[in-house]
């Protein structure tokens, strides 16, 4: 896991929490908010490590303190910064339960945990001001529902691409080209293999749907003629590699069988 962002919040946190605007935000949120005056924390950051349950100074009730955080959070971004520290282990579960941006749209682990974070800031933006029972579960639910839409929209996206790609195999001369497309990509020099990848893109494009079903076809198709490798149509599709792969080999079965 790539943890530069988190430390780098991390860091900045322990610095600024302590520093004279922290003080400053410290006494304006206490004369506003009894829960938070209720607190022995003589600065900010002790305030703020009042809501780590491993602390040894935990609060009693730290679910009225984030609540009480959250009401005030547009009288300093300091306080947003705080709490996304806070959350720090619960973007670490998020970012475990999307598999860290695996088959959404973001490039690369690294770009998921900067989406991740900004999500977090803009939703805790959003709740300013306002009253939540249960704060910290609102949050991840509302950051983790931005997030699935964001991948499931990705994964319909991607699950659009090999009907595509097949449903265009309209003639032999787009055919040809489209295998011997596939060899150049592939780096592969020797040309005479292309005809046996044309007899096959004709032949699936050309099975009867009550032979086999249109989505095996399609999985074949990508796989053996377009070259993708099983691991990468999982990702394009949302389905797990280990089932996909089962899925093939027993269509090919059957094909071969027919």
């Amino acid at each position: 896991m790539d943890t530069n962002l988190f430390a780098t919040l991390t860091r900045e946190w322990a610095a600024r929490s302590i520093s004279t605007e922290g003080d400053r935000v410290l006494r304006e949120i206490v004369a506003r908010e009894p829960v938070i005056a209720k607190s022995p924390a003589s600065d900010l950051g002790g305030l703020f490590a009042t809501l780590d349950r491993r602390s040894p100074t935990v609060s009693e009730d730290p679910w009225a303190i984030v609540a009480a955080l959250i009401r005030q959070l547009d009288e300093s971004e300091l306080l947003s910064l705080g709490l996304l520290v806070v959350l720090i282990p619960t973007m670490t579960g998020l970012g475990s339960c999307f598999q860290w941006g695996l088959g959404g749209p973001w490039r690369d682990r690294e770009e998921f945990i900067g989406e991740l974070v900004a999500t977090t800031w803009t939703v805790l933006a959003e709740l300013a001001g306002t009253t939540l029972a249960y704060p910290l579960h609102a949050i991840k639910r509302r950051v983790s529902g931005r997030l699935e839409r964001w991948r499931d929209r990705e994964v319909r996206d991607r699950r659009r691409e090999i009907p595509t790609l097949f449903d265009e195999i309209n003639n032999t001369d787009e055919v040809d080209s489209l295998t011997a497309e596939v060899h150049v990509t592939q780096g592969l020099a020797d040309a005479r293999p292309i005809p046996v990848l044309d007899c096959l893109a004709r032949a699936l494009c050309e099975i009867d749907e009550s032979v086999l079903d249109r989505g095996l076809v399609q999985l074949i198709y990508a796989h053996r003629v377009l070259g993708y490798p099983i691991s990468e149509i999982s990702v394009m599709l949302g389905a797990r590699e280990d089932a996909l792969e089962y899925r093939a080999r027993c269509a090919e079965a059957l094909l071969c069988a027919s």
